[in-house]
């Protein structure tokens, strides 16, 4: 069953554009929330406090600019983010080293536990595991180009095109 995870750091003293800028530069195609086993879905948001029209996400109420780091997981949180810390590697300090606390922690999963938030909303999961997901979506997207392709063609012809992409 798919888990929400959500962690929250204080973003330290003057570090907020250098960490939005470590943020920004990490892809989202290919990045390393889609190579850890058993993602869903993940993201990083640097939460601002300062009153801007601007600001794509501002919250009330905080001391100071906060990271987020969200995931949609198939396994135990600490498992994954035993993965997910070996997927960023050095990223990974890049990341936290900006957020209070960070630098002062040995066991850098405890320190990402210790910070993680109770999700009052989950959005965007599955009842079945990530391979399971893939697995769905390959099919669609291989029936959607066989339809694509085979426009137009008599039954016989179809069933043949349906066989050889599909198996039986």
């Amino acid at each position: 069953m798919p888990t929400q995870l959500s962690i929250l750091t204080a973003v330290l003293d003057g570090h907020r554009d250098a960490l939005h800028d470590v943020v920004r530069a990490i892809p989202v195609d290919g990045g390393p929330f889609s190579q850890v086993p058993g993602t869903h879905h993940g993201r990083f948001a640097l939460i601002s406090t300062e009153p801007s029209p601007t600001a794509r996400m501002r919250a009330g109420g905080l001391d100071g600019p906060m990271l987020m780091c969200s995931a949609t997981i198939d396994t135990a949180p600490s498992v994954w983010l035993g993965h997910f810390l070996q997927v960023l590697g050095p990223l990974a300090e890049d990341i936290w080293s900006h957020c209070n606390g960070w630098a002062f922690t040995v066991d850098r999963a405890g320190f990402l536990l210790e910070h993680r938030v109770h999700s009052a909303l989950e959005f965007a999961t599955w009842d079945a595991p990530v391979d399971r997901v893939q697995r769905a979506l390959d099919v669609h997207r291989r029936l959607s180009a066989l339809a694509v392709r085979m426009q137009g063609a008599d039954p016989a012809t179809l069933l043949a095109a349906y066989r050889e992409e599909m198996g039986r």
